[in-house]
């Protein structure tokens, strides 16, 4: 499922946001890496935004902020 991982996160870097979720919902929960949560709550909160729900958007991006702390992508979207 590591090549589940890595998929995921080259959709985030090519902005294919709905392609990384499915593929993080493939993921088994337990091998889930701090890595994909960290794409996933930032691919949802992409979404939200694009849709104008900005309250649920930073909820998300600081879900991802908490992940990793010192990146600074949650907190600049």
């Amino acid at each position: 499922m590591l090549a589940m991982n890595y998929r995921s996160y080259g959709y985030v870097a090519i902005e294919k946001y709905e392609l990384a979720l499915l593929d993080i919902k493939k993921i088994k929960r337990d091998r889930v890496e701090p890595e994909s949560l960290y794409n996933k709550y930032l691919s949802k909160g992409i979404i939200k935004m694009d849709n104008e729900d900005y309250l649920m958007a930073s909820k998300y991006f600081n879900k991802a902020s908490k992940i990793f702390h010192l990146n600074k992508d949650a907190y600049c979207l």
